[in-house]
């Protein structure tokens, strides 16, 4: 066996789709963001502080407050609304959008691996019984389906005594993981 072997246990499907629809949460709320500043007249590629934003719109008449410079230019109530979104969605904003390398990560983060030694060796073993005992019932072994749970919970039956026998692998990715 290889050192650099791994195998999924576990994808989870549901904190990969909450992952990916968080990304495309902040590029919308970025590209809404950068829009509402356009219609104000400031054209960003990002915002990394609302201070530059307020700063742009002094520009007018630098002595003046930034209200007064608003009001000049009948931008105010706009303004208000961009900067509320600014700050309500701060920590979801972004301006790139979802790469391939950013979804592959995203992959990686839902995902849990057998890698050392000794979680492959189980990972293994438990899938060749299941094969084994499923072939030996085939040969015609009486073998008791429902109860093969307690042997160890990795093990699934079912009550009707049937085959075939399966691994329960989330049982298994939790054996796997919790392995010292």
């Amino acid at each position: 066996m290889k050192n650099t072997e791994r195998i999924l246990v576990k994808f989870n499907n549901a904190v990969y789709d909450e992952l990916i629809q968080y990304e495309k949460l902040k590029y919308n709320n970025g590209l809404k963001m950068l829009d509402m500043l356009r219609r104000l007249g400031l054209d960003l590629h990002e915002v990394d502080n609302w201070e530059a934003v307020e700063q742009h719109f002094k520009t007018d008449y630098p002595n003046a407050t930034l209200s007064f410079n608003l009001q000049a230019n009948g931008i105010d109530d706009d303004y208000k609304i961009a900067e509320a979104f600014y700050f309500k969605n701060q920590s979801l904003l972004a301006y790139k959008p979802l790469t391939e390398i950013r979804t592959e990560a995203i992959r990686e983060e839902s995902s849990t691996y057998a890698e050392r030694p000794e979680q492959l060796e189980i990972y293994e073993l438990v899938h060749k019984i299941v094969t084994d005992l499923n072939r030996l019932s085939k040969l015609g072994l009486n073998l008791n389906a429902g109860e093969i749970y307690t042997l160890n919970r990795v093990f699934n039956g079912n009550s009707r005594n049937t085959l075939p026998f399966e691994v329960h692998e989330t049982t298994l990715a939790s054996v796997l993981i919790n392995l010292k």
